[in-house]
């Protein structure tokens, strides 16, 4: 079978044709200076490529109505550096960098885009993956179009993805260490059967003052201290033995207490102060409203 892709407005079938494995084909620097050009043309130079990456191709060379083309899977970090609407799949495209300002009459509506981007300050950034299509000219390199892409993502919603993610993998050690101890969580455990209850310091709200000791002992069950800091936590800083594991080298807030166990799913064991995400001790995480 073959994919649909729009290339210069013209939808067309792409037959992947058996041609030599040889064949020259764009490097990522061809790549990513024809995705540059690309951006800040449409864009009248509002937004710029910050970071440009490529993943191996797979698809190998393509045919479309009898034009060669390379496929080369991108992953990027672009910024808007002015104020403005970014329609980034108008007309129906898979990918477009069109920006109009606030007071253009001619700025698309919900109507005539799937996807449009208010920025209002500048220095907002975002993250996109996707599907450039190329060919060669006697000028070189040409981008004809893309393939499918992601919606571009800000990247303050990416790092509060991968906390939420995280504190899932946080929940799941607990979850794990508890059914090997009895349905008991650590800090409901004695040290003398590898827990940290006399090591318990409740604070505000019951988060723990020594919760860096109570997911220090779950080493195994973590397998890495990476976990334990927040992403988006530029004050915390991850270690890389859990055996030198400080309060500066974890991010999440733990509770302790003897009613945080299974006969209390909604009790809170953790919460990331950066985004407000909360761990349930079921090891459900519901998302906080903090950017």
């Amino acid at each position: 079978m073959g994919m649909i892709f729009c290339v210069s407005q013209i939808c067309a079938t792409i037959a992947f044709s058996a041609i030599a494995a040889d064949e020259n084909r764009p490097s990522a620097t061809d790549a990513r200076s024809a995705l540059q050009s690309r951006m800040e043309q449409q864009s009248n130079g509002r937004i710029k490529l910050t970071d440009f990456r490529t993943t191996a191709d797979k698809t190998g060379l393509m045919e479309i109505n009898g034009e060669k083309i390379y496929p080369v899977v991108f992953a990027v970090r672009v910024e808007v550096v002015g104020p403005c609407k970014w329609a980034s799949r108008q007309d129906g495209k898979p990918l477009t960098f069109n920006t109009y300002t606030f007071d253009d009459p001619n700025a698309p509506t919900g109507s005539t885009t799937d996807d449009i981007i208010e920025v209002s300050q500048p220095g907002d950034k975002f993250m996109l993956r996707g599907v450039g299509l190329f060919t060669m000219t006697d000028q070189g390199w040409k981008l004809v179009g893309f393939g499918d892409s992601s919606r571009p993502k800000r990247a303050s919603d990416e790092l509060s993805d991968e906390c939420v993610n995280r504190l899932k993998q946080i929940g799941l050690a607990f979850r794990i260490w508890e059914g090997d101890n009895n349905d008991r969580f650590p800090f409901n455990v004695s040290t003398n059967a590898g827990g940290t209850m006399e090591l318990c310091a409740p604070g505000g709200e019951g988060f723990d003052k020594n919760g860096f000791m109570h997911l220090r002992v779950m080493s195994n069950e973590l397998s890495t201290p990476k976990l334990l800091v927040c992403p988006a936590d530029s004050s915390k800083h991850p270690v890389a033995s859990f055996s030198v594991l400080q309060p500066e080298n974890v991010s999440y807030l733990i509770r302790s207490g003897t009613n945080i166990d299974d006969y209390h799913p909604d009790e809170i064991i953790a919460r990331c102060p950066i985004h407000g995400h909360i761990l349930h001790s079921d090891g459900r995480v519901e998302r906080g409203d903090k950017k």
